[in-house]
């Protein structure tokens, strides 16, 4: 036998008493937690030790690690609304940190403690990235080393770096196609002449050749790519990028050099978003 988890009902293996209106009610309520974190937080009015009556009843309805989910998820929820124009200000930060040093205050746990919890979903993540894009916008260099393999010149400052991106330059290349004409001339016993002609015309085409995994890193004045073992190194002038596009797995460079017109840049979507804010902002 094994029991509901919300009303402590007996369930039998093979079926019997059906507990899909519990399930519902708790769904309701994990909903409810969402919304309400959410709102509270937008608002910069979250007080855990002052949550209306629904709040509590859902509480007791819900198993410990369900509400603290909820309440992760409802942190998530807004740090994607505050992030919705791709930064992060100085006022939205206050309301996160309303949020997060309330359960500091309401409870026995430090910052990093309810940071590292409410991260559940990689807010946390999204937050960052948000905020160093803003700062990157109103001048502020991010605070972070360069990665041992670059050699800037003078002047050149570095930005920002990403470990482990797959990347790929984008080839043209060229083959015939058609088809040749022609006969074979015999001149003696043993010699004959062959007589060809080819009518064909050059066809260009492209194709993705991987170059490896390594570190893309960004300067003032340079996009690098600092391959790992085996893998080849990049350095292209930021002066050289005419424009950025966003795919499913990464985002493309396109280089005005017809020899290595492209590269293509597989990373998460957070850190693409990021990369490309960066460039952008670097070639201004």
């Amino acid at each position: 036998m094994k029991f509901c988890r919300y009303c402590n009902k007996k369930i039998s293996w093979f079926g019997g008493i059906d507990h899909s209106v519990c399930e519902k009610t708790a769904s309701g309520h994990i909903s409810h937690i969402h919304k309400y974190t959410k709102d509270q937080i937008l608002k910069g009015t979250f007080d855990i030790s002052s949550v209306p009556e629904s709040f509590k009843k859902a509480e007791k309805y819900l198993s410990s690690s369900e509400v603290s989910d909820a309440l992760a998820y409802g942190y998530t929820v807004a740090i994607e609304d505050l992030a919705d124009d791709g930064m992060i200000d100085n006022e939205e930060v206050d309301l996160v940190y309303n949020f997060i040093n309330n359960f500091v205050e309401n409870s026995n746990e430090t910052q990093k403690e309810v940071l590292d919890w409410v991260n559940v979903y990689g807010a946390n993540n999204t937050f960052l990235q948000s905020r160093t894009i803003y700062e990157f916008n109103q001048g502020e260099l991010p605070n972070a080393e360069p990665p041992s393999g670059i050699i800037m010149n003078k002047g050149e400052k570095f930005i920002y770096s990403w470990a482990s991106v797959s990347c790929h330059a984008l080839n043209i290349k060229t083959k015939f196609r058609g088809r040749s004409t022609g006969g074979s001339y015999r001149l003696s016993k043993k010699i004959s002449l062959r007589h060809t002609e080819h009518r064909g015309k050059p066809v260009s085409y492209s194709e993705w050749k991987r170059i490896g995994k390594g570190e893309l890193a960004i300067t003032n004045k340079h996009l690098y790519f600092l391959g790992y073992g085996e893998s080849r190194d990049i350095k292209e002038r930021l002066s050289k990028v005419i424009s950025l596009e966003p795919v499913s797995d990464g985002f493309i460079v396109n280089i005005n050099l017809k020899t290595r017109p492209a590269y293509r840049f597989e990373m998460n979507s957070g850190e693409a978003w990021m990369a490309s804010n960066f460039l952008m902002g670097a070639q201004e």
